[in-house]
């Protein structure tokens, strides 16, 4: 099946992604951030998975630096939703995702996000011709 590369801070939640995409038959690299990218320029993927909520960051660092360095793998941008009661976090997911899709990514999901929702896009994603 796919070869996917997964970007995200959050451990447990990469550890679940990698989990449920390879029980579906893809392989999966999740390096633990970004500076690890570099290591990989010489390896292709079919789709990456990238969190643009992080820690530190604008939210678009690990998007532009994907889309740098294998710029012709198609990209799911995620962010997470804030916790309860913080409206403006929740908006700034969003607005973090449409950018995200304004600067090329193929599919922006919220976190937390429908297991099925997800598995379609990424069928449709490794299914489209880079």
């Amino acid at each position: 099946m796919a070869r996917i590369l997964v970007i995200d801070d959050d451990a447990v939640f990469r550890a679940s992604l990698r989990g449920l995409l390879e029980g579906t038959g893809h392989s999966v690299v999740a390096p633990a951030w970004v500076e690890e990218l570099r290591q990989l320029r010489r390896e292709n993927f079919d789709l990456a998975i990238c969190d643009l909520r992080t820690p530190g960051s604008d939210g678009l660092d690990a998007l532009d630096e994907i889309m740098r360095t294998f710029p012709d793998t198609p990209i799911i941008a995620t962010a997470g939703r804030a916790a309860l009661g913080s409206r403006a976090e929740a908006a700034q997911s969003e607005r973090s995702l449409r950018v995200a899709r304004e600067r090329g990514a193929d599919y922006a999901l919220l976190k937390p996000f429908d297991i099925e929702e997800f598995l379609a896009l990424v069928r449709d994603s490794v299914a489209q011709p880079v």
